[in-house]
């Protein structure tokens, strides 16, 4: 997520977060990416033990906690939300399967993942030596092993892009300028929905 998408994604993110606060919720901003482009390190390996086939993911994950939990969100974490360097190719899966392991760590009761995505997961290096679907196939499944514990509500807004076909709860907005009606309403929905039900 680049340019107009992420300074949307962050001012909405801290926008959000604040709102929360104001009420008594506890949150946490995470950021995922990889440590470099086409494979970087994890490739090299790769390469250098002989290519064998079917490899599975090909780059180093990149997990940042742009703001923890039951602190304030800082000027600093605007700006490395912001950073062009930091912002690189995505592994959907693991980023939530880390964030899932973040919020059962917590004592709160009601645990809410949503994710802000503008499309589906890429990592070139991955998807060229193990199949184009191989991260689709992966967020899927870990997206249907969240739901089916029931512990974490997840959801998702997509940004130019749908992401209704991953979700069971989710928004999606075309006009960057919606975004922070889509994502309190959408948390909003959630809350009022009796426990027990879709």
């Amino acid at each position: 997520m680049r340019g107009d998408p992420i300074l949307h994604a962050a001012a909405t993110s801290r926008w959000i977060s604040g709102q929360l606060g104001e009420l008594g919720a506890t949150s946490a901003i995470l950021g995922f990416s990889t440590v470099g482009w086409r494979g970087g390190r994890a490739r090299k390996d790769w390469l250098a033990g002989g290519q064998p086939k079917r490899p599975g993911r090909l780059c180093a994950l990149l997990h940042i906690l742009y703001k923890p939990f039951d602190e304030p969100f800082a000027d600093e974490d605007w700006a490395i939300m912001l950073h062009p360097d930091v912002l690189r190719e995505n592994v959907d899966g693991e980023a939530i399967i880390w964030a899932c392991g973040m919020l059962r760590d917590r004592p709160e009761p009601n645990r809410l993942l949503v994710v802000l995505s503008e499309g589906a997961p890429v990592d070139d290096s991955t998807l060229t030596q193990n199949g184009g679907k191989i991260l689709w196939r992966h967020v899927k499944s870990v997206i249907a092993e969240v739901e089916a514990v029931d512990d974490i509500i997840l959801a998702a807004i997509g940004i130019n892009y749908r992401v209704d076909e991953f979700y069971k709860r989710s928004r999606s907005v075309e006009d960057l300028t919606e975004l922070p009606a889509a994502l309190s309403t959408l948390i909003a929905d959630i809350v009022r929905q009796p426990a027990g039900t879709e």
